[in-house]
């Protein structure tokens, strides 16, 4: 992972004892530390705290303000938004480091989450706030690659310029003063996000791009030379 360029690792285990996480993370946390890369523990803020790492936090979880104050100041604090109401929480938002879109697809490993929101609903998001913001569910190498494009690259090459207070699904840019993570997207510079056909068309080309990088890996399993 710290060779693929992530900044961020979230440690998630639904099922272990806070005790066999607390092993976990500071494992995980030493063995990240030289590479410069911070860690944060999925849901449960007290083993954060004794971990010296950060949290990340759901709807149902305890609020972010709250584990903010437990964690302190300079601690990241990442909280999911399903539902763009929770971005009205102004004191909620002001304590989050970041934001995750959640789920951006259904995902088998959480088959509680909330509708999924797609791209159009992940750049609604992105339109509301400056705050770094990643996607969270559903997401594997050929979707991530798809939803990164479409948001950064698709309504810049595809859409209509904005008028001055236009509202549409579009990514502002965003400040890389907070601790930049995994699959973070940046500003469109102000163009319409596209239509279904051209994220039919964005996906396509990420898929073919994909296993054309990786052509070598895929000779060598083949057979091929």
């Amino acid at each position: 992972m710290t060779r693929g360029g992530a900044t961020l690792v979230q440690l998630r285990d639904k099922y272990v004892s806070d005790d066999e996480l607390l092993a976990q993370a500071i494992s995980l946390r030493d063995a990240l530390l030289p590479h410069g890369v911070q860690l944060v523990v999925n849901d449960r803020v007290d083993v954060a705290r004794q971990a010296g790492a950060g949290v990340h936090v759901g709807i149902h979880d305890m609020p972010p303000a709250q584990a903010r104050a437990i964690l302190g100041p300079n601690a990241i604090v990442g909280w999911s938004i399903e539902d763009e109401a929770q971005l009205t929480d102004t004191a909620q938002i002001a304590a989050c480091s970041y934001l995750a879109a959640s789920p951006v697809w259904s995902t088998p490993t959480k088959p509680d989450a909330a509708p999924p929101l797609g791209p159009d609903g992940v750049a609604s998001i992105r339109m509301r706030t400056d705050l770094p913001l990643v996607g969270i569910g559903g997401i594997v190498a050929i979707a991530g690659g798809a939803i990164f494009v479409y948001v950064t690259v698709g309504s810049l090459l595809w859409g209509k310029k904005l008028a001055p207070g236009e509202s549409s699904s579009v990514f502002t840019p965003v400040p890389r003063a907070a601790p930049t993570v995994v699959a973070q997207s940046y500003g469109s510079m102000g163009f319409a996000a596209p239509g279904t056909f051209t994220l039919a068309m964005i996906f396509l080309v990420t898929f073919v791009l994909y296993y054309f990088i990786n052509w070598k890996y895929l000779s060598t399993l083949w057979g091929l030379s």
